[in-house]
């Protein structure tokens, strides 16, 4: 899976920052939009794909509570 998430094209210290430089809070936000963006967009783009990033981030969301 982290392999979906962290694509060269995302840059090498995307997950650095989102870890390091967002309170929990703030990444709740975050993992809350992500999920809705795959989920929404999932039948049109990338399919069974999506979905499992919007499960990704669901997990992380469920791992911050």
């Amino acid at each position: 899976m982290d392999k979906l998430i962290k694509q060269p094209y995302y840059g090498k210290t995307f997950g650095k920052l989102i870890n390091a430089k967002f309170t929990p809070e703030q990444r709740k936000v975050i993992d809350e939009f992500q999920i809705y963006k795959y989920i929404f967009r999932y039948k049109e783009k990338n399919g069974k794909e999506d979905l499992l990033k919007a499960k990704y981030y669901l997990n992380d969301l469920i791992k911050l509570q």
